[in-house]
């Protein structure tokens, strides 16, 4: 079976996203695999950087295609509206049993249509999977976005859902999001949430990062970090952390810190330099190192894929509560993680699982159960059985 991945925005090959990693396991998985995306990459500090149009093979064995961006309009706005030439030139090359759509909200969605079309006259019905990431936090944040989500994305949306085997949402929100605006049936969508790598999980690493950091068996290390803003409540936990009555306990926060909080930040380190260290920008790789070296994850403010990340390494965490979050309890049936509405709620809910041995092993072990639920091995896997489940129910 020959699989195109369609991801019309910035790639960067070694990156811990859906766009990366599903491509990556469908080729573990022995298929023929094609990424077709737009060139445009992110920097490792985030910036959209413009690179090379052409085809190359990446280090899984995937053909990348970049393709160029319309050249009627500057590069960013052409990202933003997703426009491209040549996608229906390339699906026409490789003749695709199974496409796989990381985004629905783009222009160049209406090239994949069309070449859909082409399809039905010839008999060849390839699967077409299409995912959502947006939600009511990340989009439709001002009248003028939400105006253009209900008009013309939800037109495209709706073109894309003629064809269709599935929808697929990362989180609740994302699926509410897809019904709301686009009109979309829920029974037409399901959730596949984000997930971990398994190439980069090694347990042994837990000994190998404690004795680097000098940190002892013995020590209940709990670690934090992301994009460092007010919003992700770090210098909360600090201050939480830094009063705690237990001496063996540590903090490791990883990451980058916002101008707006550094003083603060770095006042704190100071003054609990025995209880919190800061460790720096992690990628994705050693960020899993950590995550098998400590005890808890503690992420008091705004989502991130980071938690999934955490979740598949198997370390227990607490969490703020938002809503349309994934179910990493799958409805209770597992307790890898504690939920907080506030962050004033955190010192007595670390209190808990300080003291609690009993609560603490319950969430370690089901962390462990849970983990390869958010194994992108796994997950590849999933999109392909549900494809040709519900394959015969397409009506072209």
């Amino acid at each position: 079976m020959k699989i195109v991945h369609i991801q019309i925005g910035p790639y960067s090959e070694n990156w811990a996203y859906h766009e990366n990693l599903l491509p990556k396991y469908h080729r573990k998985l022995g298929y023929e695999v094609t990424h077709v995306t737009f060139s445009l990459a992110l920097s490792k500090s985030g910036k959209l950087i413009v690179s090379s149009e052409g085809m190359f093979v990446n280090g899984d064995g995937v053909k990348v295609v970049r393709l160029p961006h319309s050249r009627f309009l500057p590069v960013k706005l052409a990202y933003r509206l997703g426009l491209v030439n040549g996608l229906r030139k390339i699906l026409r090359a490789e003749k695709p049993d199974l496409i796989y759509v990381h985004g629905a909200q783009r222009i160049s969605n209406l090239e994949l249509v069309r070449y859909l079309r082409e399809c039905m006259k010839s008999h060849k019905k390839p699967i077409l999977l299409v995912d959502n990431h947006a939600d009511e936090f990340n989009s439709a944040r001002n009248w003028l976005s939400r105006l253009i989500h209900k008009t013309l994305w939800r037109f495209v949306v709706k073109q894309l859902d003629r064809y269709a085997t599935a929808f697929y949402a990362v989180n609740e929100a994302c699926k509410n999001f897809l019904i709301r605006y686009y009109r979309l049936s829920p029974d037409r969508i399901e959730i596949l949430p984000m997930g971990g790598d398994p190439d980069w999980f090694s347990p042994q690493n837990r000994n190998l990062v404690r004795r680097m950091l000098g940190i002892s068996d013995d020590d209940f290390v709990m670690i934090t970090g992301g994009k460092i803003d007010a919003n992700k409540k770090t210098i909360e936990l600090m201050e939480v952390v830094s009063k705690l009555p237990f001496e063996k306990i540590k903090l490791l926060i990883f990451g980058s810190v916002h101008e707006s909080l550094r003083s603060r930040f770095n006042e704190l380190l100071e003054q609990n330099k025995d209880r919190i260290r800061f460790v720096g920008w992690l990628s994705p790789k050693d960020m899993y190192s950590y995550f098998v070296a400590v005890d808890l994850g503690v992420f008091p403010g705004t989502q991130s894929v980071i938690w999934n990340h955490a979740i598949f390494c198997g370390l227990p965490l607490v969490l703020k509560r938002w809503p349309g979050m994934v179910d990493f309890t799958f409805n209770g049936k597992y307790s890898p993680c504690l939920l907080i509405d506030d962050v004033s709620e955190l010192e007595s809910v670390l209190y808990s699982v300080l003291t609690d041995f009993k609560l603490y092993e319950k969430m370690k072990k089901d962390a462990s159960q849970v983990r390869g639920f958010f194994s992108y091995e796994y997950l590849a896997m999933t999109t392909l059985q549900r494809a040709n489940d519900k394959k015969e129910h397409v009506a072209y």
